[in-house]
């Protein structure tokens, strides 16, 4: 029997999994799509119900919340595709929300320079995980340890909430959330190929995954600005 080329088992992969990539990116660009144009459309009629301050507390709280039970009923609850899709969008407009709170009092060239930015390291990570899967090389071990960095450094984000760090911390932890989610392309790159199935469910998994690995990245890179 023939031996099957490392190329020949990574084109098989390919094709096999290509319902499953059509739908996780289009459904990324279509989300993606739909944050962007809520942050244009707060942005362009400046609504003065979403301050700075207590006002925008009081908002995030509850989003936070909503959109954890959002994440939970998309990827963990049995329901029609068409559903999630819709969960997905009442998410991707309470993000573009968020988003817009925090680039208000942003200049234009920095919120510019931190978009160009995260398509540069999003693209260039994908490619990098596609090429991981190409020699075969399996990363999911590494899910448990960046979940704990992750909650590392949410609870740092926390405590410099009360208690304000050096600028050189607030930089330290902004590189290493960018370093952490671009790692996390990789990670969700190689579970997408390796280990989702082209069903609805997998499809929002990986599209929601990417979604959130954009979003971090380019808050983190507005806070380094740019």
């Amino acid at each position: 029997m023939p031996k099957v080329s490392r190329i020949q088992k990574f084109s098989s992969l390919i094709h096999k999994k290509k319902g499953l990539l059509k739908c996780v990116f289009s459904t990324l660009i279509f989300q993606v799509f739909i944050t962007i144009l809520v942050v244009y459309f707060l942005h362009k009629n400046n609504l003065k119900i979403l301050e700075k301050g207590k006002k925008s507390l009081l908002f995030l709280i509850p989003s936070f919340i909503i959109m954890l039970v959002l994440i939970y009923f998309m990827v963990s609850v049995k329901m029609p595709f068409y559903r999630r899709f819709i969960l997905f969008i009442v998410f991707s407009i309470l993000e573009g929300i968020i988003l817009h709170l925090a680039t208000k009092y942003v200049s234009n060239e920095v919120i510019l320079s931190a978009l160009l930015s995260t398509i540069s390291i999003f693209s260039t990570f994908v490619v990098i995980g596609f090429i991981l899967v190409y020699f075969g090389i399996d990363i999911n071990w590494i899910g448990l340890i960046l979940f704990f960095v992750l909650l590392g450094i949410i609870i740092t984000r926390i405590v410099f909430y009360f208690v304000p760090p050096t600028e050189n911390k607030k930089r330290l932890i902004t590189s290493l959330s960018i370093f952490l989610f671009s790692v996390y392309i990789l990670y969700d790159t190689n579970n997408i190929l390796l280990k989702y199935q082209d069903t609805g469910i997998d499809c929002v998994r990986g599209a929601l995954d990417y979604y959130l690995d954009i979003l971090n990245l380019f808050l983190n890179l507005l806070d380094r600005g740019g």
